[in-house]
């Protein structure tokens, strides 16, 4: 699975192009494509995924599972192969097949893309490039409304050219640029139904420093029904997995720390922010610089889900600490790649945060920065989005927070205003041991 991740993500750092904004006739087949998916009571597909790669001249294929199986209102399986979720509407199973492990948790209220993101398999399954295609698929059959979700971040559609498969023509929609791809949908004119998925890098080239030549997905349904097999969201655990009280157990974190979790109490490394500035305009921000000031680091990225989820609590942090004119700097890192094309990438992040009206910018309490080599997100062991480090007045990491919960803003506030009143989190460490 680490080895597939890899992967997919460095096709992610990709940088975006546009197409067609004015193609209503895409626009009127999206719709109707939309409405069909919302007609369905129950749907049933065992789809396959293929990563098609060339990596220093040598071209490979990876081919998993991709089934997705819904019954309404509350029923849902999602399986990739080496992880699934599962909810017969009471309860939710998430499985790591590698780990040989399970856990279940009480079911959503409502089946939707931000309810399964929240589950950390969810996360997962929906939250990287290799969940797009299941992802959009969902969209159309959970979102409220599918054409928001697919065309945000400054995304359009248009007529794609005809896909031949099985001996049939199929007419094609493009969608992109979507979280740093280009999406193709091949849509069966007679069930108005979708037939395959292509996603490619919206950009023309790999990100510098990788070995990656070229790189696609291409998602393929299956036979699809529109009934499910009610026995499907019932889990049957294989013989030798073991069924956990949580997927991380907290002793196992706390006597391995992560990286991320080691900078805890020690200074934090040395770094250089580009924050936005204005006009096409940016400025260079040290940690020397924010010496004095209680500093909220947030590494996020357009294409992060519970990212998108947890922004809107930042905002409302940075407008709370600007009105009080408090010593606090907080600084929301995009972690969206494209080194050689800095500027394509600055234009995906505020186009990102216009379409969700996030107020980010608010200087000198609210920054938004860009980080397109991952440099800053490596100096930080950043390995999952969203994370949030802390540091003190000194320039010490107080706390780190990975992955987003409810409560976060006050989790958040709560840190903060602590190291306000001269009160730490943590006692500093002794480096020399």
């Amino acid at each position: 699975m680490r080895r597939r991740l890899t992967l997919v993500l460095v096709a992610s750092f990709l940088v975006c192009s546009h197409v067609r904004a004015d193609d209503a006739e895409a626009m009127k087949r999206l719709d109707a494509l939309i409405s069909r998916y919302k007609s369905l009571d129950a749907y049933e597909d065992h789809g396959v995924l293929r990563i098609h790669s060339t990596i220093r001249g040598v071209d490979a294929t990876e081919e998993f599972p991709s089934s997705i199986l819904l019954a309404r209102p509350g029923r849902l399986s999602v399986d990739l192969g080496e992880s699934r979720l599962i909810t017969d509407g009471k309860s939710l199973t998430s499985v790591i097949v590698p780990t040989k492990s399970y856990l279940v948790t009480p079911a959503p209220r409502a089946l939707s893309l931000s309810s399964i993101s929240e589950v950390t398999v969810g996360a997962y399954l929906l939250g990287t490039p290799v969940g797009l295609p299941p992802r959009v698929v969902l969209t159309l059959l959970l979102e409220p409304d599918p054409a928001a979700r697919l065309l945000e971040g400054g995304a359009t559609v248009a007529t794609g050219a005809p896909r031949n498969l099985d001996g049939k023509e199929i007419p094609t929609l493009v969608i992109g640029p979507h979280q740093g791809w280009s999406i193709t949908l091949a849509i069966d004119p007679d069930a108005n139904l979708l037939r395959e998925i292509t996603l490619t890098p919206a950009g023309n080239a790999p990100a510098a420093n990788t070995s990656v030549e070229s790189l696609s997905m291409v998602w393929t349904s299956g036979a699809i029904a529109t009934a499910a097999d009610e026995s499907a969201f019932a889990y049957n655990a294989p013989d030798g997995f073991k069924k956990l009280d949580e997927l991380i157990p907290a002793e196992s974190k706390r006597n391995e720390p992560t990286p991320l979790e080691a900078l805890v109490g020690k200074p934090a490394p040395e770094f250089t922010l580009t924050v936005l500035d204005g006009d096409g305009k940016t400025k260079s921000v040290s940690k020397a610089d924010l010496a004095g000031k209680v500093v909220m680091i947030d590494f996020w990225a357009t294409w992060c889900g519970p990212c998108l989820k947890e922004l809107p609590e930042v905002a409302k942090m940075i407008e709370s600490y600007a009105n009080d004119k408090k010593d606090v700097v907080i600084v929301a890192l995009s972690q969206d790649r494209g080194e050689n094309k800095p500027d394509e990438v600055r234009a995906l992040v505020e186009k990102t945060l216009s379409a969700k009206t996030l107020a980010l910018q608010n200087a000198p309490f609210g920054q938004v920065a860009l980080d397109p080599s991952g440099a800053l997100g490596d100096v930080f062991h950043v390995e999952g989005l969203p994370t949030v480090v802390i540091l003190d007045g000194k320039g010490v990491v107080q706390s780190v927070h990975v992955g987003y919960s409810e409560g976060v803003r006050e989790t958040l506030t709560r840190d903060i205003d602590t190291l306000l009143d001269g009160k730490p989190l943590v006692k500093p460490k002794d480096e020399t041991k």
